[in-house]
């Protein structure tokens, strides 16, 4: 009987976070219908993001989105490259028209000189 308490627990815990897996895409690919073609886009990194990254990728190569983005982590940029993004560096833009932020935290920073920032769950701090 503890057995089958135990696979039952199993069960809802795997059926969890597959119903956070599943949000996360959710946001990440929502996330996108704030961009627009010619902007600079700076790409957060984490679990969320890189479904945002992957949707851009696609409205790059179906929808003639022209975009560049700025990624803040080299598993990002790498991703970005994969699916198609065109990358450059912070320093040769003018700052961002937006960032896609999608993590659990992250702190402001003068740096990004952004005119808008996508935040989709976690907080700001």
């Amino acid at each position: 009987m503890e057995k089958n308490g135990s696979l039952k627990g199993l069960a809802q815990s795997l059926q969890s976070m597959t119903d956070v897996e599943t949000l996360k895409k959710e946001a990440g690919i929502a996330a996108c219908k704030y961009v627009r073609s010619g902007m600079k886009v700076g790409l957060g990194t984490g679990s969320t993001v890189k479904h945002t990254v992957i949707e851009l990728g696609r409205m790059i190569a179906e929808d003639d989105l022209e975009i560049v983005g700025v990624p803040t982590s080299l598993a990002t940029e790498k991703l970005a490259l994969e699916v198609g993004i065109p990358l450059v560096e912070l320093s040769d833009v003018d700052g961002l028209d937006i960032r896609l932020i999608l993590s659990k935290k992250t702190r402001s920073s003068s740096t990004w000189r952004a005119s808008s920032c996508v935040r989709v769950g976690g907080f700001i701090s």
